[in-house]
């Protein structure tokens, strides 16, 4: 008897199957998870695939002032989408001019937060408007009509503010200049003290460090012990993007929202007298935090499998690679990088894999699949 009761009690169903649910109510569960999320719910079933996709749930990944932010845009009228979802994607993919092409406006692809990249143009460039000193040209590489170069200057400074309100709320931003060396230069003999980068709330705390800004280190060129940077010193050097420029951080602040709260970013020379030249500057980048990441898998570990003698792999020791290693954690660390083992890596990264990860298990890195 008690047997046929315990049967009863567990063929009691307990809730409603998956299968069951309505479309609107898998994508109203589905608009409370990320545009990622989504997409991989796209997977589980056609009803899923249709709620996954509906506009019910790209609306709420959207920014709730999106439709102000394109009418900002000089080709608002001609935006065409069909759907939510392909307008959140174009917006990922494919930045808009806004604000009379003085800044470009796109959306994180991942989260959906807000990222801006405000042009030279707008920013407070000291002396930025007497010709001997900076001039502004057109680039095709650049989203913007012009650039600012850099002619020469003992004094360099370069400053922006921008309403917090423009931004995600409770959402940890980074900073970013944007920039290129004059390809006649390519910042070869580049060695003034570094600047100093500001980034903070106005009447908060703001986060200060200095800035290389340097070219950004290729695979091809080795890392000589005078470019060792101890723990201790906060710096940031330049790497590349898929644009044709490089980006230096220039630092991080947290966005709480609910206010109108000012952001100021500054890049300031810390010793005057020290001549500069030779710089094109396109812009500042605000976007989201990225997660932090052990190294570049196109670069971070082709430089540091360069850095050895192929003779000497077989007695390759820890010990031997774990001070470039936490250099290359120092220069990459905030890559947005997939660690990935490429077909182009060969048999010699296999070596040195479990090098590698013993060294990142100390630094409690994540993995990306």
């Amino acid at each position: 008897m008690e047997k046929e009761k315990k049967v009863e009690r567990n063929s009691r169903p307990c809730g409603a199957e998956l299968s069951e649910l309505s479309e609107g109510c898998i994508a109203n569960i589905v608009s409370f998870t990320s545009p990622q999320d989504a997409c991989r719910a796209c997977a589980i079933s056609p009803i899923f695939r249709a709620a996954a996709e509906s506009d019910a749930v790209w609306e709420r990944f959207l920014p709730s002032d999106y439709q102000a932010i394109i009418a900002r845009s000089s080709s608002s009228s001609s935006f065409n989408y069909s759907s939510k979802k392909q307008l959140y994607l174009t917006l990922s993919d494919n930045p808009i001019l806004i604000d009379d092409s003085k800044k470009s406006f796109f959306l994180d692809k991942l989260s959906g937060k807000k990222c801006y990249l405000i042009s030279a143009r707008d920013l407070s460039i000291l002396w930025g408007d007497i010709p001997e000193f900076w001039t502004w040209v057109s680039l095709p590489e650049s989203r913007f009509p012009e650039v600012a170069r850099l002619n020469y200057v003992l004094w360099f400074e370069i400053s922006v503010k921008m309403r917090t309100s423009m931004l995600s709320p409770k959402t940890n931003y980074t900073a970013y200049l944007v920039f290129k060396w004059n390809s006649e230069a390519d910042g070869d003999g580049y060695n003034p003290p570094p600047p100093v980068a500001s980034v903070g709330i106005i009447g908060g705390e703001v986060h200060k460090q200095t800035v290389c800004l340097g070219p950004p280190v290729s695979i091809f060129m080795p890392l000589w012990p005078q470019d060792v940077v101890l723990p201790q010193q906060r710096s940031s050097f330049p790497k590349w993007r898929n644009d044709g420029w490089s980006e230096i951080k220039l630092g991080e602040f947290f966005n709480k929202g609910g206010g109108e709260d000012e952001l100021e970013i500054s890049l300031v020379e810390v010793e005057p007298g020290t001549m500069m030249s030779d710089l094109m500057v396109e812009g500042i980048e605000i976007r989201p935090k990225e997660r932090d990441l052990a190294i570049d898998a196109e670069s971070g570990l082709e430089l540091f499998l360069l850095k050895f003698d192929a003779d000497k792999m077989n007695d390759f020791s820890a010990s031997e690679c774990l001070p470039l290693l936490n250099q290359l954690l120092e220069r990459h660390g905030d890559f947005k990088a997939d660690f990935k083992l490429r077909v182009h890596f060969g048999k010699l990264s296999l070596r040195f894999l479990p090098v590698v990860l013993i060294d990142m298990s100390q630094h409690t890195l994540e993995w990306i699949e």
